[in-house]
């Protein structure tokens, strides 16, 4: 689809250029972590969130051993008071506390431990020494995060019991408690936010009544008047709202609340119809020399002439002029709109969402302006596609798509998200919403479209069935769409995908007679020859590529394929002699072409694979005299050494992998070390495989994990379980063909092996909750935790571990409910 343009009638969205400005800038910056620190402190915290209270002590026992200095020293403490907390040994827990609570390293975290000291005591019934606690962290650290927690939770109990006038006074204790000027605006004005937020504008009128009448004097006068006439606007008292907004206005210092109680007088005005004086309160606006409005129409209009640099010179001076901000949303938008025509789209994805921000400052007054907020979420989906961003993408088509009001910007916005679903690999995602648009808009202009986009996202789903009723739907219902030859031609690619090459060939065929102008048409063609291949119709199929050949619209590439498939076709059908001649024509017309060295490389493996390892060996030497600078020789030495293997000539077969160590191409050199290796450690002589396997490891290629997992393997075998753990911790921290989890398994299995069952333990754990994701691999570690305690005997933490695996939607969860059930059968 093509995109939208977004600008239409400037005097048709200046109406929502009224802005109340305030910013706020938040950030975080991350801690910097040791990831085995953080790793082992993660899972031992899982194990507590899980209810493994007796796992997560052994751990956090070990962490504390392992990391001596550790900064989450006090953390780890304190979680070990939690366990025995959970465990309801009170008396263990409370002990825990206590002797943090007289650790000076333990300080910073005393507002904490006050909390755990008062829970502990909570549970115990004695809440006369709990409520001290409490107490003791509201008096002394009024700064901490615990500061509201604590009087929260005596708020909710007070509220679970119904007295809401003992949970209000919670709130107001701050009042008493800190008679400093600034702390009692701060709790007045809190007491204000809190009813504002239930919408109680009656209390909270009467809240800023009693703030008003005791800080009189206050430099944030001004604000508490502001406030007033916001509850008085929401009251509906806009003559009394009007009052506060002008008593603001006489109090404020700064511009933007000015600003903002002008608004506020201007639609108190209009509320109460008064349009000749909300007239004159909004034309106070803009009064300078260069009035921004009319900047702001000179931008418009050069961005409609496609003179964006113009255009956005004219939006920076609006930017510049406008210090009220009035047509800020505006204003970044054009700008956004001039960037992106000119493919500046990461400088316009910030315009957009300056103008967005800019925007939702307005919705105080006018709700969000729908307009033009639909606008720049369309625009800046658009700009994400272009940087390649789908996501965010998504993100805004979305939202575009489920508030706007316009019907065909809604549309338009649905058909988008749908692409963008489709082309970042959610398949279900695209085609649920495409469907949805087919349900909701019946008579769309689109629907051919989106029904073609169906199909299309069916077979790249690998959904054969739903994509050729697709296609067949939009063939027989949208006779007359443009997109009739597309289809025809899918669906011709969907029976050969499905192998049923009959009906592929009736399609294909079809296609190439009726549709002669598809921009598919070569591609068709080819097709036709491979499903005719397969149909074993070897002249038939032979003919279809001799036409590709001579076609005048297809690529040189594509024919070359043509003639290398016309070989393979009479080396089918049993006419070697003519197939040879064509294999060694081409590779001596096109002896530059990608396809020759590949082709060749290709042949060698077919006769590897009809064990024919001498006629191999031919073509893969032939490829290294023919083409020595080629990426694929140094494979080539490999195969050749592989051939050798399997024929018992080993000697020839390390010439060959030395060959291929020295070919220059780090991957192939890196293989060829670690098959080296193999063939050493096959013969017993493991120095000299473990030599090997060092030199690939030296390469520092993908390949250094095979290198580390054959080490480890050579170091079991020698029952060297320390090292072999080494070698597969080394292996789990390079990105290669064994995934992490598999190889954090072998490391807990080498653990269990050497009898070393609380390290296995943890090790297991580890993987479990690591690789949560990886569902078979997680229930699978989670059952040899439960192995474990089996042979210790540890019978509470097997049923809990057990239960564990019984709630998963694995295959496990079978055994692990059946075990469960004998052993309470054996109770």
């Amino acid at each position: 689809m093509k995109r939208m343009g977004m600008i239409r009638n400037v005097f048709a969205l200046i109406f929502v250029a009224w802005a109340c400005l305030f910013s706020a800038a938040h950030g975080a910056e991350p801690s910097d972590f040791n990831k085995k620190e953080e790793d082992a402190f993660y899972v031992a915290a899982k194990a507590y969130q899980d209810g493994f209270h007796d796992v997560s002590l052994v751990l956090f026992d070990k962490f504390l051993q392992t990391y001596v200095q550790s900064g989450k020293k006090v953390e780890a403490m304190i979680y070990i008071g939690q366990n025995y907390f959970q465990q309801e040994k009170y008396l263990k827990a409370l002990d825990q506390f206590d002797a943090l609570l007289k650790m000076p390293e333990a300080a910073g975290q005393k507002d904490k431990i006050l909390y755990w000291l008062g829970e502990i005591y909570a549970r115990g019934r004695d809440y006369r020494q709990a409520s001290e606690y409490y107490q003791q962290l509201v008096n002394d650290y009024p700064d901490s995060f615990y500061f509201r927690p604590a009087y929260s939770s005596l708020a909710r109990a007070l509220l679970n019991d119904g007295k809401f006038k003992e949970a209000q006074d919670i709130y107001r204790r701050m009042l008493e408690r800190f008679k400093d000027a600034a702390t009692q605006e701060e709790a007045s004005f809190g007491i204000c936010e809190a009813y504002y937020r239930q919408r109680d504008f009656t209390q909270l009128k009467k809240e800023l009544v009693k703030y008003l009448s005791v800080f009189s004097s206050s430099p944030n006068l001004g604000k508490a008047y502001f406030y007033l006439g916001e509850a008085e606007y929401y009251l509906e008292e806009y003559a009394e709202a009007i009052q506060a907004y002008q008593k603001c206005l006489e109090q404020a210092q700064a511009q933007d609340q000015i600003q903002s109680a002008q608004i506020g007088i201007g639609w108190s005005y209009l509320k109460m119809k008064r349009f000749d004086d909300a007239g004159r309160v909004f034309s106070r606006f803009g009064d300078e020399n260069e009035v921004p409005g009319i900047v702001l129409g000179k931008a418009v209009v050069a961005s409609g002439q496609g003179e964006y640099q113009d255009a956005i010179v004219l939006f920076d001076r609006v930017i510049s002029l406008d210090k009220n901000e009035e047509y800020a949303p505006l204003a970044y938008y054009g700008k956004g709109e001039a960037l992106y025509h000119l493919e500046h789209f990461e400088e316009a994805i910030i315009a957009y969402r300056i103008s967005l921000d800019k925007l939702r400052l307005l919705s105080r007054w006018l709700g969000e302006p729908r307009e033009l907020r639909d606008r720049i979420l369309y625009s800046l989906g658009w700009a994400y596609l272009k940087v390649g961003d789908f996501e965010s993408a998504q993100q805004e088509f979305q939202k575009v798509a489920s508030f706007s009001s316009d019907k065909i910007f809604k549309l338009s916005a649905l058909c988008q998200l749908g692409d963008v679903y489709q082309d970042s690999g959610e398949y279900d995602k695209a085609v649920q919403t495409y469907q949805d648009i087919l349900k909701e808009y019946p008579d769309s202009v689109y629907n051919d479209y989106i029904q073609y986009q169906i199909g299309l996202t069916w077979l790249k789903s690998e959904n054969m069935e739903s994509a050729a009723l697709a296609l067949k739907k939009l063939i027989k219902e949208f006779p007359n769409s443009k997109l009739i030859d597309d289809a025809n031609y899918f669906l011709g690619v969907i029976y050969f995908q499905k192998g049923d090459f009959g009906a592929a060939r009736g399609q294909l065929e079809t296609f190439r007679s009726e549709f002669k102008d598809s921009s598919y048409r070569p591609q068709g063609i080819f097709l036709l020859g491979e499903t005719l291949l397969n149909l074993g119709e070897f002249k038939q199929a032979i003919e279809a590529f001799q036409s590709l050949v001579r076609e005048a619209g297809a690529a040189g590439s594509l024919k070359q394929k043509a003639e290398y498939e016309i070989a393979n076709a009479y080396s089918r059908a049993g006419n070697q002699a003519e197939a040879n001649k064509r294999f060694s024509d081409f590779v001596t017309r096109y002896p530059d072409s990608p396809l020759t060295p590949n082709i060749i490389l290709e042949l060698g493996q077919s006769y590897v694979s009809l064990h024919d390892d001498l006629s191999a060996r031919k073509y893969f030497e032939r490829l290294i005299r023919n083409y020595p600078d080629n990426e694929f020789v140094g494979d080539a030495y490999i195969a050749i050494g592989e051939t050798y293997l399997r024929e018992g000539n080993t000697a020839a077969a390390l010439k060959s992998f030395a060959q291929a160590r020295e070919s220059g191409r780090l991957d192939a050199a890196a293989r060829a070390a670690i098959l080296n290796g193999d063939v050493y450690f096959q013969k017993g002589d493991h120095a000299a495989a473990i030599k090997s396997y060092e030199d690939a490891i030296g390469l520092q290629t993908p390949w250094s994990q095979t290198a580390y997992m054959n080490l480890a393997a050579i170091a079991k075998e020698e029952k060297r379980y320390a090292e072999a753990i080494d070698f597969l911790e080394k292996a789990s921290a390079i990105q290669g063909t064994q995934k992490t989890a598999d190889i954090q398994f072998q490391i807990a299995e080498l653990w269990e092996e050497s009898g070393s069952y609380d390290r296995a333990l943890e090790a297991y754990l580890n993987v479990h909750y690591l690789f949560e994701k990886d569902e078979a691999i997680s229930a699978k570690a989670l059952l040899r935790v439960a192995r474990i305690y089996e042979r210790m005997e540890n019978w509470v933490e097997l049923r809990r571990v057990l239960e564990k695996v019984a709630s998963l939607d694995v295959p496990e969860a079978k055994y692990a409910r059946e075990k469960l059930k004998s052993l309470n059968e054996k109770d």
